[in-house]
């Protein structure tokens, strides 16, 4: 999940993360939770101030970190992705221009999903 508070359009992001909880890991689900409960929270409360914030949540990209990983692996997180692709990393950082942009002066408190159809809420 990638969070941010954009002020004067400018933006101040964490690590990303998935927002799909997967089994045996609980505290990370509910961390994802509350990452996006003060999301919404927060952009009610500074939306005032003409402060944004809002926060996506990509699929995996296929990155250099893919070295890493054993083809099972990759092939397990690709098969839960709907759209049967990983995220491209353009598409993450044309989502997060546009946040910090503009042309995206009126969105607060917003989670957008960008997961090729993973996550349902």
């Amino acid at each position: 999940m990638l969070f941010h508070v954009t002020v004067d359009h400018s933006p101040e992001t964490c690590p990303v993360v998935n927002n799909t909880p997967e089994k045996r890991i609980t505290a990370e689900g509910a961390a994802k939770a509350g990452v996006m409960a003060l999301t919404k929270s927060l952009g009610k409360e500074l939306a005032a101030y003409d402060i944004s914030v809002n926060c996506i949540t990509p699929a995996a990209a296929k990155t250099r970190i893919f070295d890493q990983i054993s083809q099972e692996h990759i092939d397990y997180m690709l098969s839960k992705i709907p759209r049967n692709r990983f995220l491209k990393v353009e598409e993450a950082a044309s989502m997060v221009a546009w946040l910090c942009s503009a042309e995206n002066s009126f969105t607060t408190g917003g989670v957008f999903d960008l997961s090729g159809g993973r996550s349902t809420y």
